[in-house]
Order: structure tokens, then C-alpha cells, then sequence
């Protein structure tokens, strides 16, 4: 998977701290990195900025300086901090609820499975974002084919453009029809004992082989 960073210059770097920082005072303050910690850490191309102790899984803050394109798939599992705008092929994971992104400019990948919080100061674009009980996806806009809200307690925010919304609320027959009948039948699986449940982990499974969606299936 490669990985391309573009660092920007210093007055580039301070616009984007100004977009950033009201976004990571969304978080629990004890990750919240100081200003002039991620500033420095940005300009000199380091990647961590301190290391935290929430959990085995999410044990770092990065910082990248500028845009980051990921030519594959990508997933976070700490505080992760983009001042640019963050390109992702395929799908784009926050991996548990103790995942903080943050990002600066915009936001474009294939597909979104939103575990945690994920934040973006301008405009997410995807073709399906999950979003997960508890959590939180957040932008100025938010553009896809489908959002999927594991129940009511999934927060979404920001002006919403999405041909289709659904809110699972198992075992809602209703809507977990509406997704089959759109998403690839590999976005399904067994759950204790029940056939053709969603799971989401199967869908980034069919977003990292770029077929997320039923054949012939109108959405």
C-alpha cells in the first residue's frame, strides 16, 4: 500500500490549525495534543506527537502536515490529525471507539466504517458510510450513495446528501431488506445463527475488492 505525503508550508499549516483545533476540542481532553505540539510536529515531518495510554489499540497521536492519499485501504486506531485533505481508494476505517480522526480539508474515500469519532472540517465524500452505535461522523457536508446508522444513537452530522438513509435498529426486517437489495451479497454474514445479517467488517471486506454494491442493484 502506498503511502504519499505532501508537506505544506508554514502559512498553509497555520490555516489549517485554525480549522483544526475547534474539531479536537470535540474530543476528551485528555487526548487532546497541544496547539503548538501538532504545529511543530508538521513543519518538522515527525510523525508522533505523544503517546497516550487509552487503550492497547489506540496508543499514539499523529500528525500529517498536509493532503494524504492512500492508494489502497486505511485504517485508524488512535488520534489521527490530517491538516490536509485525506484520499483513500478503497475503504477508510476507524478501527474502535477509541478512535479520533480529525481532518483539515476534505474527505474522499470509496467507503467509511465510522467506529469512534471521525471529523472533518469540509466535505466528506463516499459511496457508503456505517456508522457505528456511539459514534460520531461529523462534516460540513456529507455526500454518498447510502448512509447506514447502526440505530439512533449513531451521530451524523453536518447538511446530509445521500440517496439513500437507514437506520438499523436490529432486528429491524425492514431495513436490513433495503440493504440487501443494494449491497454485495459479501457484505453479509452469520450471526449467531440468524443468515444474512449485516456486518460491517464484511463490508470493508467488499470495498477493499472495490464491490461493495448488489449487481444491477439501483441506488
Amino acid at each position: 500500500m502506498a503511502k504519499k505525503q505532501v508537506s505544506p508550508d508554514p502559512k498553509v499549516v497555520a490555516a489549517a490549525m485554525k480549522r483544526v483545533m475547534p474539531l479536537l476540542k470535540k474530543f476528551p481532553k485528555e487526548l487532546q495534543p497541544k496547539e503548538a505540539a501538532i504545529q511543530a510536529v508538521a513543519l518538522g515531518g515527525a510523525a508522533v506527537v505523544r503517546r497516550t495510554k487509552t487503550s492497547e489499540e489506540s496508543d499514539g497521536v499523529i500528525v500529517f502536515g498536509g493532503d494524504l492519499v492512500i492508494d489502497g485501504s486505511f485504517g485508524v486506531g488512535c488520534v489521527c490529525i490530517v491538516l490536509g485533505d485525506l484520499v483513500v481508494r478503497d475503504a477508510l476505517t476507524a478501527t474502535d471507539q477509541q478512535t479520533y480522526l480529525v481532518v483539515g480539508g476534505s474527505l474522499r474515500a470509496r467507503g467509511l466504517i465510522c467506529r469512534g469519532e471521525v471529523r472533518v472540517a469540509g466535505a466528506v465524500e463516499t459511496e457508503v458510510a456505517f456508522v457505528e452505535t456511539s459514534s460520531v461522523l461529523a462534516a460540513k457536508t456529507i455526500a454518498a450513495d447510502l448512509v447506514i446508522r447502526e440505530s439512533d444513537h449513531s451521530e451524523v452530522t453536518g447538511k446530509v446528501t445521500a440517496k439513500k438513509k437507514l437506520v438499523l435498529d436490529y432486528p429491524d426486517p425492514q431495513a436490513l431488506s433495503q440493504l440487501q437489495g443494494v449491497l454485495h451479497a459479501k457484505a453479509f454474514g452469520t450471526v449467531a445463527g440468524d443468515d444474512d445479517l449485516f456486518d460491517f467488517t464484511n463490508l470493508e471486506g467488499a470495498l477493499r475488492r472495490g464491490k461493495p454494491w448488489r449487481a444491477g442493484s439501483k441506488r
